[in-house]
């Protein structure tokens, strides 16, 4: 009792509303739980600390690319959704996938710059 008594008093001198310290109340047992896995994942942390930094020259070298592949996905996303949608509706209608395949690939094929 007395312990919380001082516990409500330290929380409201240090500008804690009733609120707020009833939410740091309800977070302690998952706060608690917390600590314990990060406690229980520090030595792996530990091992894994110079893994990342060899890595991080490839990481960064490699990031550029991965900014493009995001960038050519989100012009490429839809077209390619659009083909399996075709594809998926012709095996539908009773071609074998590789009939809707070519088929698709001879319609394409029509488009400039298509290989």
């Amino acid at each position: 009792m007395f312990g919380s008594f001082l516990v409500n008093m330290a929380a409201h001198i240090a500008g804690l509303s009733d609120k707020q310290l009833s939410t740091i109340e309800a977070a302690m047992p998952a706060t608690r739980k917390l600590i314990a896995v990060i406690i229980k994942a520090q030595p792996l942390i530990e091992k894994v600390a110079p893994i990342v930094d060899e890595m991080s020259p490839l990481i960064a070298e490699g990031m550029p690319l991965v900014k493009q592949a995001a960038e050519e996905i989100q012009v490429v996303g839809p077209a390619l959704e659009i083909i399996l949608d075709a594809i998926e509706k012709q095996t539908a209608s009773g071609q074998s996938r590789d009939e809707a395949i070519a088929s698709i690939h001879q319609t394409l094929s029509r488009i400039e710059g298509w290989a």
